[in-house]
């Protein structure tokens, strides 16, 4: 994957009182997949295999990101997600959709 096609910058969209205790621990806490909002976030196997065979022809032969993309789809196939957590990230810093999801309906925070 060339520089050019990577976020510069990543943000990480939340409400106030969830960006307060981020920035003064300077940790973000991931999900346990099995209790987000949205079941539909953990039962695309199609669009993360897709994802991942697109990922995989922009890395070449990167070794490490074909293991990623192997233990994804792996993932993705076994109908099940042990001991996987998420943190939702975007490369947009002023996106409406995830103000409006994330943000507390634009009251929130996009830390960078």
């Amino acid at each position: 994957m060339s520089d050019d096609t990577l976020p510069a910058l990543l943000h990480h969209y939340t409400d106030a009182l969830d960006s307060s205790g981020i920035v003064e621990s300077r940790t973000l806490w991931a999900t346990d997949i099995r209790f987000l909002n949205d079941e539909t976030e953990a039962s695309t196997p199609g669009a993360i295999r897709l994802a991942c065979q697109r990922l995989r022809s922009e890395l070449g032969t990167n070794w490490a990101g074909n293991v990623v993309c192997d233990a994804v789809e792996a993932l993705a196939t076994s109908g099940e997600f042990p001991d996987t957590f998420v943190v939702s990230m975007c490369g947009d810093g002023d996106n409406l959709g995830q103000w409006r999801g994330y943000g507390a309906q634009g009251g929130g925070y996009a830390i960078d």
